[in-house]
């Protein structure tokens, strides 16, 4: 017997297909339960923690899989607190930890694959926020899973292909995955926290400067849309990822997001550093990693922990 919140699912999707206009729904679209599962084993959950003195600091997120080597597409908001983890010397000392499943439990370590330089120092300041809610331009970063020994996993991992064509529109039917914390307690966070899949659809698409194209999608309010879903997939009816989610749009109760697309995140890695998204993806990942850290600013590091210190 499906439980009340998969039946609701089931519902919601068998209307939308009725009513999509025609040339919507095509062979390519995917079964509900075979989007939903896809979704439940490729999103992740990051989680760090930091101490300063007697006070603690925890830091939760979404990530999504999007190689078999276990490399894990999420916001920069997120992903930087990696270099506070990676830091030897660091004011702020903690770890980051990459989990899966519900509730979340600590499944890999990983390291900083990529993030925006230019990011990071034109949004430094909002990271004293406690939800930061930036348009969501260049929020992006890769890490990659590694084991215990700090190599890249040998394992191929079930992971969501990328589409880099989007054929979006508005009422769109989308689905979300993440790790919402709503008003959970830290306690809570890292001893309870629940994936979440739903469906939504698209409500608006703007751009970031480019004419005609699709960079920032704002999804109907949904039980994803809250602090914590930062980073989480949202994929078409083919179970392609589209977009991931970067912001909530505006106040606590508004449970709407804005997701950034995959077209607008391969055309500014190629306006970074020169190749497509799929050649990021397949990059020696040592290699990757290290001319990350060589580009970042010097005084990164100090920056984001005086910055954050104020939330502490």
């Amino acid at each position: 017997m499906l439980n009340n919140s998969k039946f609701k699912l089931l519902l919601l999707a068998v209307a939308w297909f009725l009513f999509l206009p025609t040339g919507q729904v095509s062979a390519n679209s995917l079964a509900l339960s075979d989007i939903e599962a896809k979704l439940e084993e490729s999103t992740v959950n990051i989680f760090c923690q930091f101490k300063f003195g007697n006070t603690k600091m925890t830091a939760s997120g979404s990530g999504v899989l999007v190689s078999e080597r276990g490399i894990v597409l999420t916001n920069a908001h997120v992903a930087m607190f990696f270099l506070l983890a990676e830091a030897p010397d660091g004011e702020l000392p903690g770890d980051c930890e990459v989990r899966a499943g519900s509730p979340a439990s600590e499944a890999y370590q990983a390291k900083l694959l990529y993030i925006s330089s230019s990011w990071l120092v034109d949004n430094v300041a909002e990271l004293a926020e406690e939800e930061p809610r930036g348009s969501g331009e260049g929020d992006f970063a890769l890490i990659y899973l590694v084991d215990k020994d700090g190599k890249a996993i040998s394992d191929k991992l079930p992971f969501l292909p990328p589409s880099f064509v989007s054929d979006v529109s508005e009422e769109y039917p989308i689905f979300i995955a993440g790790y919402p914390t709503g008003s959970l307690s830290s306690k809570s966070i890292r001893n309870n926290l629940k994936q979440v899949v739903v469906q939504s659809s698209v409500t608006n698409i703007q751009s970031f400067g480019v004419y005609g194209s699709e960079d920032r999608l704002t999804l109907a309010p949904s039980e994803a849309g809250s602090g914590g879903s930062s980073g989480g997939p949202v994929v078409d009816l083919g179970g392609k990822l589209v977009a991931v989610v970067s912001t909530k749009v505006s106040s606590e109760s508004d449970t709407s997001l804005r997701a950034i697309t995959l077209p607008y995140i391969d055309r500014q890695v190629h306006n970074q550093l020169s190749i497509s998204f799929e050649q990021l993806l397949a990059n020696n990942l040592v290699a990757r990693a290290l001319v990350t850290n060589y580009l970042l600013p010097k005084d990164i590091v100090e920056s984001i922990t005086k910055a954050l210190l104020k939330r502490m």
